[in-house]
């Protein structure tokens, strides 16, 4: 992966973040100024991110549904 190139709108320093972090927020290291880190988020991570949820709950459901069916 590359990384990204900052600019910081309020000191003027250069610095780069990984590439991961694009449509994210990061800190000016120098001045700590909050900036909006170019580009978009990975949208893929995020929907993996939610299937991967959504299957855990899945499955506690049905776990726990199974316990209460061998128990009774």
């Amino acid at each position: 992966m590359s990384d990204i190139g900052i600019e910081c709108t309020v000191c003027d320093s250069v610095f780069y973040v990984r590439e991961s972090l694009k449509g994210g927020l990061t800190n000016c290291p120098k001045c700590n100024e909050l900036l909006q880190v170019p580009g978009q988020a990975n949208e893929d991570l995020l929907f993996w991110i939610f299937v991967g949820a959504v299957g855990l709950v899945f499955f506690a459901i049905v776990g726990v549904f199974v316990l209460f069916t061998v128990l009774n």
